[in-house]
């Protein structure tokens, strides 16, 4: 082989090896919402930190699941899933645990059609669906702890 047509297999090799390395793995699998630190993710009306709003500058979603762990109620694993769930839902924040999925709309009006179309426990501008592991008595404490937390 000459030496220019070994020089070109090199050079593809290093090109291949380049792209491989500077691509790298994503660590988001297809289908999951991106992670709170994207730019997706910070396009929301609230920060992904944000802890109150909508009309009555009532707990966000993050504020909830923030007040329920200061509560002492298990909400594991908290993800905003702001950028995924709220193009279609019209929400302003939403975040999911292992126990819970809390959404914040930005009106009450906005809350309680979007948890009467989805049969979705609803307090003023935020909506809570339970996960399925949850007995009906312990969404029953975290439903109690809620009504004090939101109003």
């Amino acid at each position: 082989m000459s030496e220019t047509g070994a020089g070109r297999i090199v050079g593809v090799g290093v090109g291949v090896v380049a792209a491989v390395v500077l691509g790298g793995c994503s660590s988001r699998l297809p289908g999951y919402p991106p992670s709170a630190t994207s730019a997706v993710a910070r396009s929301s009306t609230l920060s992904a930190a944000a802890t109150r709003g909508g009309e009555l500058g009532a707990l966000s979603a993050r504020g909830v699941v923030d007040a329920l762990v200061q509560a002492g109620f298990r909400a594991p694993n908290a993800v905003d899933t702001t950028a995924h769930d709220c193009v279609a839902s019209g929400c302003q924040q939403s975040v999911v645990t292992d126990t819970v999925r809390v959404t914040s709309f930005a009106t009450t009006a906005k809350a309680q059609d979007y948890a009467a179309s989805h049969d979705l426990f609803q307090l003023e501008t935020v909506v809570v669906e339970f996960a399925p592991p949850l007995t009906e008595h312990d969404r029953a404490r975290y439903r109690a702890e809620l009504e004090t937390l939101v109003r």
